[in-house]
């Protein structure tokens, strides 16, 4: 069964399915589905009509651990903000909320993907779907962004004077999108946490304190596709613990960035500890994985391909440092793997198992000095052994023949790792590339 299926199945449990079709549409398009009296008990399942609509706002719905509110097409639904300000969807207020694309109606994308939202902002600046006003605890699914004038997703608040959204006055916990398509926005596919963990000024103020983000506890982000962006792909920070991004495609990311080192294809940012797993980054401007995330960042197992810049680049921000494990790196036009260490933390990286092809320097820390743990690395030449499925059409994955001469790392490599029973499990799970297929996993 797949997931969209398991979905629906899930759904159908409910015993409070409610349509949407009597709430009032404005003149201009917006429908509002407006919480704040009580109208939704937790459990229940509002299903919005097919039809066309200007903006959808989902404002103080709040659900409960387990008994979620699910909003859920019913017939394909397009939203299409073309004013200034709020996005296509607007999210703001919720808790314990699930918007799932997944209803009878839902149209399938060029990438074999069935949404039932198809949501664009055409006027520069909108985002096309926010999750703002202290929202929490929010899955969101099979949404198709064709369009935005910033992001595709915006998951965050911004810190403000009252400190009412900021660090330690409010904490975004438990967000879980997957299976969307966002492509042909002016800025990152994927907006989700802020960028500036360490504090900052609002824009145009020079005195006065700094404002602190507020943290996210818990982010998956996973079997996303997403191409054709302004700036990054998938772009996270400030997600402090119980983070994965995992099996997403990213293709053709920063082609307009607004500002220097925006076109990268996957970023991990500040404050953040993550698990970055799966994904198929290929044809990139810049890196095509950047990460100077908190603590323990683990890259496992990804396939990263015909960068501008290094296929991965790293630059440790405190104690542990990261692991890349059993990746394929490929047609790097900067190397394969970069160390920075500009604030000269002691952190080892340890760089276990890769495949790194065409990409010079394979590995270049220099000049940061960064404690380097390399074994079991394939390197050029590499063997005749070993072969990738169709370079040309992007196809990444490696077959590789078991008589081969290779030797991978082994667990002794990891004896001094501070997490070492973890990552051996994670050193022997694969080989790198192996079993990997840049698909776009049609019809889930």
């Amino acid at each position: 069964m797949n997931t969209r299926a398991l979905i629906i199945l899930i759904l159908s449990l409910s015993v409070h399915w409610v349509s949407a079709a009597g709430l009032a549409v404005s003149s201009e398009g917006e429908l509002v589905i407006d919480g704040s009296a009580g109208t939704w008990s937790p459990g229940a399942v509002i299903q919005v009509p097919a039809g066309n609509y200007s903006r959808i706002t989902l404002k103080a719905l709040v659900g409960e651990p387990g008994k979620e509110i699910t909003i859920i097409n019913e017939g394909l639904v397009v939203v299409d903000n073309t004013r200034s300000g709020g996005g296509a969807i607007d999210i703001r207020g919720c808790r314990h909320l699930h918007l799932a694309g997944v209803g009878p109606g839902a149209d399938v994308t060029a990438v074999g993907l069935k949404c039932g939202f198809r949501i664009s902002s055409d006027k520069s600046g909108p985002h096309a779907l926010n999750v703002v006003d202290k929202s929490s605890d929010i899955e969101i699914d099979h949404i198709e962004v064709s369009s935005a004038g910033f992001a595709g997703f915006n998951v965050k608040d911004e810190p403000r004077a009252n400190l009412s959204t900021n660090r330690d006055h409010f904490t975004m916990y438990n967000i879980s999108l997957h299976h969307n398509y966002v492509h042909n926005t002016q800025g990152e596919g994927f907006y989700i946490g802020h960028t500036f963990y360490d504090g900052y000024k609002p824009q145009g103020q020079t005195e006065g304190q700094l404002l602190y983000p507020h943290v996210i506890n818990g982010l998956q982000v996973f079997a996303n596709v997403t191409c054709d962006t302004g700036c990054e792909g998938i772009q996270v920070g400030s997600v402090v613990e119980n983070c994965r991004i995992s099996d997403n495609v990213v293709l053709r990311s920063g082609r307009a960035p607004f500002a220097s080192y925006q076109s990268n294809g996957v970023q991990v940012g500040s404050g953040t500890k993550a698990i970055v797993s799966g994904n198929f980054i290929c044809d990139i401007p810049d890196n095509g994985l950047i990460v100077f995330g908190k603590d323990r960042c683990v890259i496992t197992n990804n396939i990263i391909a015909r960068t501008g810049g290094s296929g991965i680049y790293v630059n440790s921000r405190e104690v542990e440092g990261y692991y890349i494990l059993n990746n394929t790196l490929a047609d790097c036009a900067k190397g394969g793997v970069s160390i920075g260490n500009w604030k000269k933390y002691p952190g080892t990286v340890w760089i276990l198992n890769c495949i790194i092809t065409d990409s010079s320097p394979a590995i270049n820390n220099q000049p940061s000095g960064q404690p380097l743990v390399e074994a079991g690395n394939l390197i050029d030449p590499l063997p005749a052994a070993l072969s990738f499925a169709d370079r040309q059409t992007g196809d990444y994955s490696s077959t590789w023949n078991s008589a081969g001469s290779w030797k991978s790392a082994d667990e002794t490599v990891l004896a001094d790792s501070p997490s070492r029973e973890e990552m051996i499990k994670l050193l022997n799970k694969t080989r790198p590339g192996a079993d990997l297929k840049p698909t776009l996993r049609p019809g889930e």
